[in-house]
């Protein structure tokens, strides 16, 4: 099929002879006509595009397999949570301490002193808080160096005490993004052998007990194959 498109073009306004100049342009297209044409190159364009997709889910895609041994090698699995914790000679705005503390010493963890009001620009309860035998079992390390307070010749200590022993539990899926060689592999997590710091948290007045909890772990397609994001 041919398409003709005719301009005409005056000749210089100083010619005494005017005349008309009549050009054709032709434009040709296969013999089903222009819709068939356009038709044809999205269907090939859709094919490229199915067969590169067919290609990298064969060829890259993360298996469930792969997914939880890239969890385990990113977090070391079974490990430690733990919190921290100050003991020892401490200084408070109130007259008594936050209720978790009193909640570990009837656990057996520690015992709190009440030493009364004392300072001299600023006023302070002063507490001293120790540990038992019970409660030195569950430090995983101490958190900071100790704190000397005034003359007294006692400390303020601060160590991190374990809550309880994570665990990997189950996968629930996995999000690839092809454009940008990136996964998200969601899976959940069991919090097991809680102790009684447990209950110590962001939050000291609330306890937190729940042994479930999702994560997501993130990873990287390299040449060698998918790796974890560190």
């Amino acid at each position: 099929m041919t398409h003709q498109f005719n301009t005409r073009q005056p000749a210089p306004s100083h010619c005494h002879r005017k005349r008309n100049m009549i050009a054709t342009i032709s434009v040709s297209y296969p013999p089903h006509g222009l819709n068939f044409y356009i038709m044809k190159k999205i269907t090939s364009f859709g094919a490229c595009l199915w067969l590169s997709l067919a290609l990298y889910s064969c060829g890259d895609a993360l298996t469930k397999g792969e997914a939880e041994k890239i969890v385990k090698e990113a977090r070391h699995y079974p490990e430690i949570e733990d919190v921290p914790l100050q003991y020892g000679l401490l200084a408070y705005g109130q007259d008594s301490l936050p209720r978790s503390y009193y909640i570990l010493q009837q656990n057996g963890m520690l015992t709190v002193e009440h030493l009364g009001k004392g300072g001299f620009l600023i006023l302070s309860y002063h507490f001293r808080v120790t540990l038992t035998a019970k409660g030195k079992a569950y430090v995983t390390r101490e958190d900071r160096p100790p704190v000397k307070q005034g003359g007294s010749g006692e400390y303020m200590f601060q160590s991190r005490f374990k809550t309880c022993d994570v665990d990997f539990d189950h996968l629930e899926s996995i999000q690839i993004y092809p454009g940008l060689n990136r996964a998200d592999i969601h899976y959940t997590v069991r919090k097991i052998h809680c102790t009684p710091f447990r209950i110590y948290n962001q939050n000291p007045e609330k306890v937190q007990m729940d042994t479930l909890q999702g994560r997501i772990c993130r990873a990287i397609k390299t040449t060698d194959g998918w790796r974890p994001v560190k």
